[in-house]
């Protein structure tokens, strides 16, 4: 360790899915190395790469939208760019979604480190007829952008020269200048002493870095390892914003994607290409009213086919526990033995096999969902309704696996960014109607509901629906009474 301390380090950093890992592969050339971030079970992939005349310490970073970070792999991201001994950092970038991926390289550059944008997936994006202009839009980074496809390895020569380039001392490049709101750069102005209080050794740009860090992240798992004094400090000033009917977060963020539309408008254009079956059906997977109806409908129509598809296979398996019943008590004498196994065992046994199809087709049928993509479309829709009862769409995903296991669906919350919307997940997900009730929920609802219907509808399949959706609303209802704690009081609880 003490050895790679005098090698400069270069972090590789971009959104999710981005192929970022792709890409620090290529440049590592397969000489990575894992381990583990200090005192965290968070994998840590670095390789030593020659670049130019010199030796560096690729790092690949856990994926991020923003340094506003707050779920424990990506405050290590964090943690990492601001801190150590990073000289220079890579930032993939999809071309195909530039909006998204732009924040982070335009927080970065504001940052003052050394950034170099690798711009990935430049094949798709001729594809879909989007055009980039590369050099334009670096002039307005203030950062070199070298248009790369990582999987095919074309474009690494200008990356290691461009990585080259920004491992020297700063040229003074222009940086692009984010126009706030006057009473936002009073804020910030109040907030910097207390910030310079906490990290004297910065200069006044990483402070000012900082403070606007700070005021993004009230609430958020990136201000549990900042002094009280800041988190008072970030409360009060949030405290007065809202009495003056200001939205702090989007006095920051509105700005920076204000200079990203107006970046993108001046260096990208598209030929105007017939839109494909996939966007025209994603625009009524993912219509704020549509989707949810399409959503409403998949799931009553699977829960359907649970009754009518799974009928016959019932059927048959009932058919055969009678016949292995008829064939037992012939084998077997009178009495109490042949009770225990005609009616006890092997009736026992066949009533439990009964409900195997529909538990079977229920998997199957997420199973496709998900594999096909849906599920993902399904996530951004709801996401409009998770955050009405204060959590974020990933918390679908976990509750969706709660329909199959409360434990995986637990494990599954990891992915889920703020803490307090982690644990407000794992206490709710219990009340989630897991794949364990659902032989008694069948049970009930096929001896109470036997032979009847609502038109084409099977009373079953309708009574099942109406029971899952209570689960779901019982599970939603305290995570909204959580919602509603302070932010700062929610810090002390964690």
């Amino acid at each position: 360790m003490s050895s790679s301390a005098s090698v400069p380090q270069v972090l590789v950093t971009g959104n999710p899915n981005c192929g970022k890992s792709t890409l620090f592969n290529a440049l590592s050339g397969g000489s990575a190395h894992v381990g583990n971030y200090p005192g965290v079970t968070v994998e840590r992939t670095s390789a030593r790469v020659r670049i130019g005349a010199r030796d560096i310490e690729l790092v690949d970073l856990p994926g991020m939208y923003s340094l506003t970070a707050s779920s424990p792999e990506e405050q290590l991201a964090v943690n990492a760019l601001i801190e150590g001994n990073t000289r220079a950092v890579i930032c993939v970038v999809d071309a195909t979604t530039l909006h998204r991926g732009l924040y982070l390289a335009l927080q970065l550059v504001e940052s003052g480190v050394s950034v170099v944008v690798a711009l990935n997936m430049m094949d798709s994006a001729e594809q879909s007829g989007l055009q980039i202009d590369t050099e334009r839009l670096a002039q307005l980074l203030g950062a070199p952008v070298v248009p790369v496809v990582a999987t095919k390895r074309r474009g690494l020569d200008m990356l290691r020269a461009a990585l080259d380039a920004a491992l020297e001392p700063a040229s003074g490049a222009p940086k692009p200048a984010i126009v706030y709101a006057s009473v936002l750069e009073a804020d910030v102005a109040t907030l910097i002493p207390v910030v310079q209080r906490w990290r004297p050794q910065s200069n006044s740009n990483q402070l000012r870095v900082f403070a606007l860090w700070c005021l993004l992240s009230l609430g958020d798992d990136g201000l549990r390892d900042v002094p009280q004094a800041v988190r008072q400090a970030v409360h009060d000033i949030h405290k007065a914003a809202g009495a003056q009917g200001r939205n702090l977060d989007l006095e920051i963020i509105a700005p920076r994607y204000a200079w990203i539309d107006d970046a993108v408008s001046q260096t990208c254009s598209a030929h105007d290409l017939e839109s494909s079956w996939s966007e025209r059906i994603d625009r009524v997977l993912t219509h704020p009213v549509a989707g949810l109806l399409v959503f409403s409908t998949v799931m009553l129509g699977i829960f359907e086919a649970l009754f009518a598809g799974a009928e016959p296979l019932i059927a048959g398996i009932e058919r055969f526990t009678g016949l292995v019943q008829e064939q037992a008590a012939a084998l077997i004498p009178a009495g109490v033995l042949r009770d225990l196994i005609v009616d006890g065992i092997i009736a026992g046994v066949g009533n439990v096999i009964v409900f195997a199809p529909q538990i079977l087709m229920l998997f199957l049928f997420i199973g496709f969902l998900e594999d096909s993509g849906y599920l993902a479309r399904v996530a951004f829709v709801i996401d409009r309704v998770m955050k009405g009862v204060g959590l974020h769409g990933k918390a679908f995903v976990p509750l969706l696996s709660g329909f199959a296991c409360a434990v995986p669906a637990v494990m599954a919350t990891r992915t889920i960014e703020r803490r307090r919307d982690r644990l407000v997940t794992m206490l709710a997900l219990p009340l989630m109607s897991c794949s364990a009730r659902l032989p008694v929920y069948i049970l009930v609802v096929g001896t109470v509901f036997a032979g009847r219907s609502f038109g084409w509808l099977s009373a079953g399949a309708v009574a099942l629906f109406a029971m899952y959706t209570l689960s779901v609303l019982a599970t939603l209802y305290p995570s909204w009474r959580a919602s509603r704690l302070d932010p700062v009081e929610a810090l002390r609880y964690e």
